[in-house]
């Protein structure tokens, strides 16, 4: 019974960090599209180009929400 309770706990711990870290990588993606946005609004560039700086507006913001998760979690 004890140790049910004990993977219940550690389960969700997991999945609240889980959370975090995708709330922190969404908003990092919105606040950098948002950035990237404004500085390109006048220039008309091709599909490929906005679809890998997308791409790797994703990657940075994965990484950024596992960092910030990381740092400012919940304990």
């Amino acid at each position: 019974m004890v140790k049910r309770e004990k993977s219940k706990q550690k389960n969700l711990g997991i999945y609240s960090s889980l959370k975090s870290v995708i709330i922190n990588t969404v908003s990092f993606f919105v606040m950098s599209s948002i950035v990237v946005g404004i500085s390109n609004w006048s220039e008309s560039q091709s599909l490929i180009l906005k679809t890998s700086e997308y791409l790797g507006l994703i990657g940075g913001s994965l990484i950024g929400g596992i960092i910030m998760s990381f740092f400012f979690g919940e304990k």
